[in-house]
């Protein structure tokens, strides 16, 4: 790995420093990215840039989870102080601005309320327990825009992109599974199926051409930029059935009806016991 330099150390970012602490505290990056409210793969991406901007390697890799290479065990202790410090920092900060008191109203997509903002919010309310936080859950990014647009909401969480009316600021990028009928489910030495995710390649477009596809209806906005990108890319591949509902998906999915695309943050891989698997970009 290269040497760090005075000159690079602008480049060392707070996010990797979290995403390090983390992962040494949890020792499993799943785990870590679930605390943090972020992918599992923003998580080890942001991992490998701080090793590579520090030059070192702060973790081992394994089977078992990770764990903190003498180097890393180390520099933690360090990296827990500066987070400290920018806390403290922050909280003196806010305070100063007159944050103790008061309401924050959000406004989220059923996906994001789901799965990054529950952790999000249960930290802001430790840090600020005299401000009321509420949330509403709407269906579609316009609606979203239409209450941040009446002030009926001061923080919208929707898919990009938006109205360019609004600052927006890049929190997560999804990726996306596909989720595959039971029969497809890897065997354990009982016969059974097992749900355990094993190392195995990706699956191709071509192989999931062989799967009727499940998908939300074509007017549906949650799904309009998926419909597109696939229509570009893979047009190819045939949609069996147009339904909206994530637990009717699942649910036909159960039954062996087909196949549906999600995204990791999506409440249907939540819910689902059928078989996750990553697919390659096309």
């Amino acid at each position: 790995m290269a040497t760090i330099h005075d000159s690079d150390s602008s480049k060392v970012k707070l996010f990797q420093l979290r995403a390090f602490v983390a992962v040494a505290d949890c020792k499993q990056f799943g785990e870590a990215a679930l605390h943090l409210g972020l992918t599992q793969s923003s998580v080890s991406h942001a991992i490998a840039s701080l090793e590579a901007e520090l030059g070192v390697q702060l973790l081992h890799r394994g089977r078992r989870g990770a764990m903190l290479t003498p180097t890393g065990e180390q520099l933690l202790p360090e990296a827990r102080q500066i987070l400290q410090l920018l806390d403290t920092l922050l909280h003196k900060a806010q305070l100063a601005r007159g944050l103790s008191t008061g309401q924050v109203r959000l406004a989220s997509l059923r996906s994001i309320a789901t799965y990054l903002l529950p952790h999000v919010i249960a930290s802001f309310r430790q840090q600020f327990p005299e401000i009321k936080v509420t949330l509403t859950q709407y269906f579609y990014n316009a609606e979203i825009q239409a209450a941040l647009r009446q002030g009926s909401a001061d923080i919208g969480f929707m898919e990009l992109p938006v109205s360019e009316e609004f600052a927006t600021y890049d929190l997560v990028a999804d990726e996306y599974v596909v989720l595959l009928p039971p029969a497809e489910l890897p065997q354990m030495p009982s016969g059974k199926p097992s749900s355990r995710l094993p190392k195995q390649p990706l699956l191709t477009w071509q192989q999931l051409s062989s799967y009727p596809l499940i998908m939300p209806a074509p007017n549906y906005e949650g799904s309009i930029a998926l419909q597109q990108h696939l229509q570009t890319h893979a047009p190819f591949l045939h949609i069996g059935y147009e339904i909206n509902e994530d637990s009717i998906q699942v649910a036909m999915v159960q039954q062996g009806l087909g196949a549906i695309k999600v995204s990791t943050t999506s409440p249907s891989t939540g819910l689902s016991k059928s078989f996750c698997k990553a697919i390659a970009n096309p």
